[in-house]
């Protein structure tokens, strides 16, 4: 197999180091042409995330040469982030002319079904395998056993820590949050007047992840973040606002980004506190599309799958393909709302998930 770092087109930006370094101060839009590409992707020059990326425009095959058999497995098919995967997988097997067959393991405490469904997919006949892990290192047997086949195994959207893994479509889910602090450093910057901050991530491991990448760049701003503090466990909303009168933005999950919206419509202050999210749901980005939520981070799922989709082809073509690839992160607000290709973020309204592709 031949490896290219430029075969996708254009480098846009210097490199940097993921983690303990800061993403890039800088914004790149996702292409807006009929065609999904040229598309803004962070490139990464091993499967680690803790390396030195580069931003290229990635452009993918025209066709595949032959029917290739895909085989797709997910933790699970029942929310929007999952439905927008879905299409990107089944819209980009139909234009570059593949088979897929798509498997719901059952949730996220199903990674034996996972791996028995994989096994059964490919001595059905698939020629590569595209998996979405359940956790970062339960598929790695499996993973080994299907490279000593000659199976290509491309890891989409959920992390799978392999270092036999062929080649990886997805971001680091966590900077979701670095980017929305960004955003806010940017509309206030250091030594500008301080503003008051709500933070209210996801609770468990993923708030503190986010929390992390949050706190990271929020510290560069006149920012102070009154809430939780050090802790994840946050109070009502109802009691966040009243304690802090000067309020000026709840920043958090989409959960209570939804609540804040509906506690400060029925106080008279929506607009006055505005509400950000890093993630965008339909119903996140209808809120930004009626001005109810001033914005929300966007990791471009579908955009995922459909990279995902041509590694694979290229892989089982032997062209030059691109280890790891995700998606640039970028803020969709009530700016740029109406330039930005929702094809992109989300599946369209009524999609219903198609599970195999002839």
């Amino acid at each position: 197999m031949k490896f290219s770092m430029t075969a996708a087109g254009l480098v846009l930006g210097a490199a940097l180091v993921v983690g303990a370094a800061t993403p890039p101060a800088f914004q790149v839009s996702p292409a807006h042409a009929k065609d999904w590409w040229p598309y803004t992707v962070d490139v990464w020059p091993g499967l680690e995330m803790r390396q030195r990326r580069k931003l290229v425009e990635y452009e993918p095959l025209a066709k595949a040469s032959k029917k290739w058999n895909l085989c797709v497995s997910v933790p699970r098919m029942n929310n929007p982030f999952w439905d927008a995967i879905n299409y990107g997988l089944v819209s980009e097997c139909r234009r570059v002319g593949v088979r897929m067959e798509l498997f719901d393991a059952g949730g996220y405490t199903e990674e034996a079904n996972q791996a028995t469904q994989i096994r059964a997919c490919v001595d059905g006949g698939a020629d590569a395998v595209i998996v979405a892990g359940i956790s970062p290192d339960g598929l790695n047997p499996l993973v080994s056993e299907l490279r000593a086949k000659g199976i290509p195994v491309i890891n989409m959207a959920n992390e799978v820590l392999s270092e036999e893994i062929s080649a990886k479509s997805l971001v680091s889910f966590g900077e979701r949050a670095w980017y929305l602090a960004e955003y806010l450093v940017k509309r206030h910057p250091e030594g500008t007047e301080k503003v008051k901050v709500a933070w209210l991530p996801d609770a468990g491991e993923p708030g503190w992840v986010f929390s992390q990448h949050f706190n990271e760049e929020i510290a560069h701003g006149a920012i102070e973040v009154v809430e939780p503090g050090g802790a994840i466990n946050v109070g009502p909303i109802e009691d966040i606002v009243a304690n802090h009168p000067d309020l000026r933005y709840i920043a958090g999950n989409p959960l209570f980004a939804h609540g804040a919206i509906r506690h400060l419509t029925e106080i008279g202050r929506l607009g006055e506190i505005k509400v950000l999210t890093y993630d965008t749901p339909p119903s996140v980005y209808q809120a930004i599309k009626d001005g109810e939520m001033l914005a929300a981070t966007t990791d471009s799922p579908t955009i995922q799958a459909r990279v995902a989709v041509d590694q694979a082809v290229r892989l089982l073509e032997g062209e030059d393909f691109l280890l790891h690839v995700g998606p640039y992160h970028y803020m969709v607000d009530t700016d740029n709302l109406n330039t930005t290709d929702r094809s992109a973020l989300l599946a369209p309204e009524g999609f219903v998930p198609v599970f195999k592709v002839e």
